[in-house]
């Protein structure tokens, strides 16, 4: 994270200092310590919060008798340790010992996001085990608790474990046929959207409809769809929430049930028949709004088109993507779109021509990360602030030219797709999965980018580039781990070496305290997240009683990546309680 007193002029410093470095590091989040024998064993990256904690899946063997059998299991990475648990290894969110003989296949699970506080959502599917019987699948949205996490929650009262199922039992009518369901996002107030199948109509016709569920009324409300459509699906909800004026859900309304959908777009494929979706929270009742289509879509039939929001931030800004096939013109429409807030027009991403994309994820700072579909290759949009008017600008994430990743050094012979982006202030940090190279091996593996910045070099936190960050630097060098930032890695080469000291060497002296904004110090000053966290560790009692200075308020949070600021803080503000008492 690049605090606002990082100015932008620091990065050109740190490029006169090294030839064209590149503008992220990149993390290799391996593999869960179950797997490291697996040879096929896969990882993905599908989210992260604003304190850099991510989560997904990764393939774990699971014995069965004398057997063993490859499962997708949800994961958890940390970048400093938490709650009890270590930093850099992917930690599996279901274990072994949690089949029942009942069910010997229920270990299959995503986790697809995680908030500030550590609430880890997804889905978990499991199939039944009577060998007289067709196998049954019945998926879950999940719930995940940190075991030791910040001492208020709106789950207070329910069972602090690993796992808790949720809304399974709620007593709304419209969602007592069909146990499927997901859950694919969740928002700093410990709101929860996704999608379940529902029976409805007469005869009743299973469909999707999307939801969304408040822990303070323990129970889920469905998400209308547009119009007369039967289905909708809910992807997304900005971090902000409950806020009646700035909560957002981006999702898909359809036409017809039930969903068929593909990621394919060819000639004759099932008609598609769906559109983006907004639900505003106004007066607490959710109303959709169909977001406008592109001009060239007016013509074509609606069952031949299909399009959903797949992120929203805290601005109403909203990424997805869509299309469909165009029988005359023989061409796929399937493009990557964003819509900004007060434009009545939706934008076309800048892509490759007759590539097709889509947008995963925006951030506060107006960011898209996504995937182009033809190439199958992680992308990066955002604003082109040399530009007189509004413009998207396109990065492939590995492209060689644009040198935004050190692909070649780093073992990593492409970037599949990017899922997350962070509202860590500046630069957000990105999430998602690639090939890498394991001796002779590609193995797919998750990644986490996370920008270069100069102060990086004040590696003991500080406040300044010293001669002791040199000598921090010295103990580092080496190869950088799995599973690990690897801060002190300055040039994003994956090796910390005289490169990264000749960079290091040339930011001697340079100023990352924040000086200048410690006159009128106040919360307001704050990052959001920080003060979601002091909040949580009793951070507020001490700021207002003066225990904590401001000059070491400010030097705590100097740093780029948050974990390691927010550590020494929670140790200022443990030092200071103690002496209070």
């Amino acid at each position: 994270m690049a605090l606002s007193f990082l100015l932008p002029g620091l990065r050109d410093m740190t490029r006169s200092a090294h030839a064209d470095p590149p503008r992220y590091r990149i993390t290799n989040l391996g593999v869960a310590p179950q797997s490291l024998e697996l040879a096929e064993s896969r990882s993905r990256a599908l989210g992260l919060n604003r304190v850099g904690q991510v989560v997904g899946w990764c393939d774990v063997p699971i014995p069965v008798g004398e057997l063993s059998v490859t499962r997708r299991r949800p994961v958890l990475w940390l970048p400093e340790p938490m709650w009890g648990l270590p930093a850099g290894e992917l930690i599996v969110l279901l274990h072994a010992d949690e089949i029942t003989s009942e069910s010997l296949f229920a270990t299959e699970g995503e986790a697809r996001a995680i908030n500030a506080e550590g609430v880890v959502v997804g889905i978990v599917a499991g199939e039944e085990s009577d060998p007289q019987q067709d196998p049954g699948v019945e998926s879950h949205a999940f719930l995940w608790l940190p075991e030791e996490g910040p001492p208020f929650s709106p789950y207070d009262d329910l069972p602090v474990q690993a796992i808790f199922r949720f809304f399974e039992e709620s007593a709304s009518a419209s969602f007592q046929d069909g146990a499927w369901g997901v859950a694919d996002s969740i928002d700093g107030h410990f709101r929860v959207v996704g999608e379940k199948y529902v029976a409805d109509g007469s005869p009743p016709v299973t469909c999707m409809r999307g939801f969304e569920w408040r822990s303070a009324d323990r129970d889920r409300t469905a998400l209308e769809p547009s119009g007369s459509d039967p289905w909708s699906q809910a992807y997304a909800i900005n971090r902000q929430g409950t806020d009646d004026e700035s909560a957002r859900i981006g999702g898909g309304s359809g036409s017809t049930c039930p969903l068929v959908s593909t990621t394919a777009c060819t000639a004759g494929q099932v008609a598609l028949g769906y559109d983006p979706v907004l639900w505003r929270d106004d007066s607490s009742v959710f109303e959709p709004e169909v977001q406008p289509l592109l001009t060239q879509y007016a013509s074509m039939d609606r069952d031949l088109r299909g399009h959903r929001i797949f992120g929203v931030n805290d601005d109403g800004v909203r990424t997805g993507g869509g299309g469909g096939w165009d029988e005359q013109e023989e061409v796929c429409l399937k493009v990557p779109l964003a819509w900004r807030p007060g434009i009545s027009a939706v934008d076309e991403l800048p892509i490759d021509e007759l590539h097709e994309g889509v947008g995963r994820s925006v951030n506060r700072q107006w960011q898209i990360v996504g995937q182009d579909l033809t190439l199958e290759r992680a992308v990066l949009w955002e604003e082109d602030l040399t530009s007189q008017t509004f413009e998207w600008i396109y990065n492939r994430l590995d492209d060689a030219q644009l040198n935004l990743v050190d692909m070649s050094a780093c073992g990593w012979s492409a970037l599949l797709n990017a899922t997350g982006v962070s509202d860590h202030e500046g630069e957000g940090w990105i999430v998602g999965h690639g090939r890498f190279l394991e001796g002779i091996e590609e193995r797919e593996r998750a990644f986490l980018l996370v920008p270069i910045l100069p102060c990086d070099a004040d590696l003991n936190g500080d406040g300044t580039v010293t001669s002791a960050d040199l000598a921090l630097l010295q103990q580092a060098y080496g190869s950088c781990p799995v599973g690990e930032i690897c801060w002190a890695d300055l040039n994003g080469d994956c090796v910390v070496d005289n490169a990264d000291r000749t960079i290091a060497t040339s930011l001697l002296s340079l100023d990352c305290s924040g000086e200048s904004l410690t006159e009128g110090f106040s919360q307001s000053s704050i990052p959001l997240e920080y003060i979601e966290l002091w909040l949580a560790l009793g951070g507020a009692e001490a700021l207002i009683s003066n225990e904590i200075s401001t000059a070491a308020v400010v030097a705590c949070l100097h740093h780029a990546e948050p974990a390691v600021g927010l550590v020494n803080l929670f140790a200022l503000i443990g030092q200071s309680m103690e002496e209070v008492e």
